[in-house]
């Protein structure tokens, strides 16, 4: 098949305006990167694209995908929107706050905000067609003043059922949603939604969460439903009897999402790894093809228009909106920058560059004064966890790997991986350090063990190149390890471990890597808050750059021991809502420490503080991430940090004001 399609680059490094200094928190030089995305919808006039993200609400132009707005910041994570009918305004739905907001698109104000709104999973929030009133689970409000006005129960119509996942009908009369009955099958139930009528039982299904990848859509005038059924094909329904009509099958482990266009037709995507195919169903031909670059994950955000002429496809790092052209042609515009997990970060030496590597995508390149972005063409590293480093020449490495026993590594911008290492060993529990001073990587496996690998030079055909070879063996933690950091020099590690359970067993150690022996048991304190077990398994770990301090974060506070015998130097509790400081890492001058938080029950932001270590002053305090700080890193002069987070994006500070 010929394909007709023409490509849009709309990418972040051309984009005209300058979205990285958009509603950034105080303090904030930049924000890199949009979030990751979590639902899209179309306006029905076919003007925006709004998406909702784990740091806000992005608001597109279509078909250029031109970012316009960026909404709700302070709050961030949102999970569904939706556009009333006459597409001038938004509902978004926050699972994390359990609130409900509507916004005016022109003028990008909240008009409603509905705190303790139970939103059923995956249902979105629904407008009247008069676009007065806001229907979100049981409850009716004013769409403009958050006004209850009704409250129903038609999502639980028959006593000791539970209901959810549940998708409306285009004129909002109907809803499809799954029902769990005392047997634990799962029922698909069609409703009325003003009385609560059974229509029709779609299906019955022991299988759990079944709906969740079904896709389930309404045909334009109510009387059909279609879904992706478990056996991988698309099942058409008649709503009125609740029968059979026609399935549709051959597309393979294909992912997909069928749609029903105003005429009646029906169409469909099929999503499988790189490839994304548009189909006629009833013709049983495909409309048009193209690929994704998506080699590293399998998770999509797809989202057809009403009128099933576009189709919006988000991938880490990529979204990408394909449009059907009257003339048959068919166009496809892309835009970067809603990434995944950013994981960890490294400065190159004159602090120009930093490099950050993505859950999902491999490494992103930024350039600091700029802000602008590349993905470098020649680094491919397998897996869907990566981490980045600076080695001692200057080059940036990454590691990834899913596999149990591959573990690649790769200098960024070379076409091939520079060393893989092996072993059945290696799990996807890994905690890894790399020494840019010795050349040397340290991976922790399941069965408590650390693993050292040293890499030395080797000149072949007159180029350079690596051989990586096992060093040393380190044995001794009696549960999992959670976190392991080299000294300057690379000849000592700290490592810390804890475990799952009510005892919660932890241990932090200081060994000497060339011989492998342990050099001292550093103490944990005793938890401040010994009732709290939330998470208390996770732990961070750092070494000072001057060697003389290792820092280690557990709930409720930060210990520090003096490297050279494991005594504790101090303790600096945390304050409420930052008593999980994960993330640490020393100023290059030592004298500063940078902790960032991971998320607790109710954090609309976490904190990242800056501590005077003579003092243990909190000199600095910035709220920024929706959820957990996975990495920091200092410029080279102390002057900038950044910080990645889960929430998808990378912000960069100014200390200036605190560390001169």
């Amino acid at each position: 098949m010929k394909s007709n399609t023409h490509i849009i680059d709309a990418s972040l490094q051309t984009s005209k305006t300058d979205v990285t200094t958009w509603e950034l928190p105080e303090g904030a030089i930049a924000r890199l990167g949009r979030g990751d995305v979590n639902d899209i919808a179309f306006s029905p006039d076919e003007k925006h694209i709004a998406i909702t993200t784990d740091i806000g609400i992005w608001l597109y132009t279509l078909p250029e995908l031109s970012p316009v707005a960026l909404w709700d910041t302070e709050n961030g994570h949102s999970e569904v929107v939706t556009f009333s009918p006459d597409s001038c305004l938004i509902a978004t739905y926050s699972d994390n706050e359990e609130t409900l907001k509507v916004w005016d698109v022109r003028s990008g104000i909240c008009l409603a905000h509905m705190e303790d709104s139970y939103q059923p999973d995956n249902a979105k929030p629904r407008f009247s067609q008069d676009c007065k009133h806001l229907f979100s689970g049981a409850l009716q409000w004013c769409a403009k003043t958050g006004k209850l006005l009704d409250e129903t129960d038609y999502w639980h119509p028959h006593p000791n059922n539970a209901a959810s996942h549940f998708t409306f009908s285009p004129d909002g009369h109907l809803v499809i949603g799954e029902r769990f009955n005392n047997s634990d099958d799962t029922q698909v139930v069609v409703w009325k939604v003003e009385t609560g009528e059974e229509i029709a039982v779609l299906s019955e299904n022991s299988e759990e969460h079944t709906l969740f990848w079904w896709n389930p859509v309404f045909s334009q005038c109510g009387s059909y439903v279609a879904a992706h059924t478990p056996e991988g094909t698309i099942s058409v329904w008649e709503l009125e009897n609740g029968r059979l009509l026609n399935t549709y099958s051959d597309f393979g482990d294909a992912k997909l999402y069928p749609c029903f266009t105003p005429n009646g037709n029906l169409n469909a995507a099929a999503i499988q790894l790189q490839k994304v195919e548009i189909w006629n169903l009833e013709k049983h031909e495909i409309i048009d093809a193209f690929k994704i670059n998506n080699e590293y994950i399998n998770r999509y955000n797809v989202r057809f228009s009403d009128d099933g002429t576009k189709l919006a496809v988000s991938i880490p790092n990529v979204l990408t909106l394909w449009t059907k052209r009257e003339n048959g042609c068919h166009t496809l515009t892309t835009r970067n920058g809603h990434t995944d997990t950013a994981d960890s970060l490294a400065f190159s030496a004159d602090g120009k560059t930093l490099a950050a590597a993505y859950w999902g995508s491999n490494v992103i390149i930024y350039d600091v004064a700029s802000h602008a972005s590349q993905c470098p063409e020649g680094e491919k590293v397998d897996g869907s966890a990566h981490a980045v480093y600076l080695s001692a020449n200057g080059r940036f490495i990454a590691t990834g790997g899913d596999d149990e026993d591959v573990l690649w590594l790769s200098e960024i911008g070379k076409p091939q991986p520079v060393a893989e290492i092996t072993g059945n060993w290696l799990g996807a529990r890994q905690s890894k350090a790399f020494s840019p001073a010795a050349n040397r990587l340290a991976i922790a496996d399941d069965e408590f063990t650390i693993h050292l690998w040293e890499s030395t030079n080797l000149q072949k055909n007159g180029t350079e190149s690596e051989n990586w070879r096992k060093y040393n063996t380190l044995i001794g933690h009696t549960t999992y390890i959670r976190g392991i950091a080299f000294s300057p020099d690379g000849n000592k590690l700290a490592s810390i471990a804890a475990s799952v359970g009510e005892d919660c067993p932890q241990d932090a150690r200081l060994w000497d890597v060339d011989t492998g022996e342990q050099i001292a048991e550093l103490s944990l304190p005793p938890f401040l808050d010994a009732s709290n077990m939330y998470r208390r398994w996770d732990f961070g770990i750092t070494y000072s750059p001057l060697g003389d301090l290792i820092a280690a974060g557990q709930w409720g506070e930060i210990v520090l021991w003096n490297a050279s015998d494991g005594t504790i130097a101090m303790t600096i509790p945390q304050p409420k809502g930052s008593q999980r400081p994960i993330a640490l890492r020393f100023s290059p001058c030592g004298r500063f420490l940078a902790s960032g938080a991971w998320w607790q029950s109710k954090l609309k932001l976490v904190s990242i503080r800056l501590w005077e270590i003579a003092s243990k002053k909190n000199i600095a305090t910035f709220w920024s991430h929706t959820t957990d700080v996975q990495d920091l890193q200092f410029s080279p002069d102390g002057a900038m940090l950044a910080s990645a987070g889960h929430d998808g994006v990378i912000y960069l500070w100014n200390l200036k004001p605190y560390i001169e």
